[in-house]
């Protein structure tokens, strides 16, 4: 069997938590590094995330992929998102979403994904 597939057949993923959310500005966190990767899809409002001194700006359509073990601030004045913590690891590894490095942003729309 290829090794590659060996691989892939051995992934696990996890989701820890997932969540709808509306949150106005009492949302705001400073410098947090967790053990799991962040997924967020933004339906409407917007925000931001700190990382590494880079602002980036959350906007609806898209979703954003904070890998695990990335030290990151945000903040919002209005926004609804859903979101999903969540590990990939392969048998006895660390989330290895943890080895992405920065944010990765992806548009998300009906339109993209209709079937």
């Amino acid at each position: 069997m290829n090794l590659s597939l060996d691989v892939i057949n051995s992934l696990q993923l996890h989701i820890n938590q997932c969540d709808h959310r509306v949150l106005g500005p009492k949302w705001k966190l400073t410098n947090v590094t967790v053990p799991y990767s962040k997924l967020y899809y933004i339906k409407s409002g917007s925000g931001f995330l700190l990382v590494d001194g880079a602002y980036i700006h959350l906007e609806p359509g898209y979703v954003y992929l904070t890998p695990s073990g990335t030290t990151v601030s945000c903040g919002c004045t209005s926004l609804e998102k859903i979101y999903f913590h969540i590990s990939v690891r392969a048998i006895d590894s660390e989330d290895l979403l943890g080895r992405i490095r920065g944010i990765r942003r992806l548009p998300f729309t009906k339109e993209t994904y209709a079937a």
